[in-house]
């Protein structure tokens, strides 16, 4: 299952970091890194990655979610897949994206809590993050705008974090 963990993790890094790269910024969301992709056929390489790296993660979600508690693994694995069934589309709505990524975060967190809820402290840096935001004018700009894109990487950085504490303390 670890060999799945690092594939998914390897997968999440090059995607998002060749994204950051070509743009020269960060995204305003992980589902915006469609529109980094040329249009026709290009944009089903986003679906494919979500679907990828969600396959080579929950393998090892599952694994260490207490039995009484899979479901919110399942919950947040299939969130996932129909998110990236449905990738945004400009002038459109995509309130149903929207909801299923909210939901996938929630049930990512929900995971983090009966897997290593001390991983959850990191949302501190969030706050912090925040509340220096609100109070500085000094802010760097090329943080501005960009909260959801932060938050669903810290998601996504205490889930996997959680899992690997977990994988370490059980071997």
């Amino acid at each position: 299952m670890t060999t799945l963990l690092i594939i998914s993790i390897l997968l999440v890094v090059s995607f998002v970091g060749t994204a950051i790269w070509r743009k020269r910024e960060l995204p305003e969301s992980i589902s915006a890194l469609v529109y980094t992709l040329p249009n026709g056929g290009w944009r089903y390489l986003w679906t494919v990655w979500i679907w990828a790296s969600t396959f080579t993660l929950t393998p090892s979600l599952f694994e260490i979610t207490p039995e009484n508690w899979q479901i919110l693994a399942h919950a947040f694995s299939t969130s996932m897949l129909f998110v990236g069934a449905m990738p945004l589309v400009k002038h459109e709505d995509n309130r149903a994206h929207n909801v299923l990524s909210i939901a996938a975060g929630i049930f990512s967190q929900l995971c983090v809590c009966f897997i290593s809820p001390v991983w959850l402290l990191l949302w501190s840096v969030m706050a912090v993050l925040a509340i220096y935001a609100k109070k500085s004018e000094d802010f760097p700009s090329w943080l501005y705008c960009k909260g959801l894109f932060i938050s669903e990487m810290v998601c996504w950085v205490i889930l996997v974090c959680a899992i690997i504490t977990k994988f370490i303390r059980t071997v």
